[in-house]
């Protein structure tokens, strides 16, 4: 599981996966094919249940995750919390 607090700041999901590859944000719209301004708004909560499901797809591929483990990307994918941590156990 990723660690989502650093310090007394908490840090977005896709923020912690995209560091833990390293990745600079442009490093990850280049490799995903969206734009920089893409990564930027997902991370700062901009595009809550608006992330369209290629854009969710591209980005979980290059950071070798399922979409449904990245917690910006739940409100679109109609999952709540509780049955993504089911799937993640399963």
């Amino acid at each position: 599981m990723i660690q989502r607090y650093t310090g007394a700041q908490t840090m977005p999901m896709l923020e912690a996966l995209r560091r833990r590859k390293p990745l600079t944000q442009r490093e990850l719209a280049q490799e995903a094919g969206v734009s920089e301004a893409t990564i930027r708004a997902i991370e700062n909560g901009q595009h809550i249940g608006r992330v369209r499901p290629r854009t969710m797809r591209a980005i979980a591929q290059v950071l070798q995750v399922q979409p449904v483990e990245i917690d910006e990307f739940r409100p679109s994918l109609g999952v709540s919390d509780e049955e993504s941590e089911e799937k993640r156990a399963a």
